[in-house]
């Protein structure tokens, strides 16, 4: 399984990293993507990304599933159907 990293930053929020950083057990992990919108495919290279892995399956984990995750699995929604096989299932 590939991981994506994805981490919100914008110029009215400080770049803190507790605030929006990523643990330090997983700071061997290389990569990433900074967003400025809720959902990490606005106006980012993450579909781009995907398509350089390879990545066919996408689980998506965050602190906000009423925000920034819902609105990311909308917007891969949008770019790529779910297939006949595929399932959605988010966390209350």
């Amino acid at each position: 399984m590939t991981i994506i990293f994805i981490r919100h930053g914008s110029e009215d929020q400080p770049d803190d990293p507790v605030l929006v950083g990523i643990h330090p057990d997983l700071s061997l992990m290389q990569g990433g993507v900074v967003k400025t919108f809720p959902s990490a495919f606005m106006q980012t290279d993450l579909m781009q990304v995907r398509e350089r892995l390879k990545a066919d399956d996408l689980s998506v984990c965050g602190l906000a599933t009423f925000g920034c995750v819902n609105a990311t699995v909308m917007c891969a929604l949008c770019r790529s159907p779910l297939s006949s096989s595929s399932e959605m299932v988010m966390a209350q």
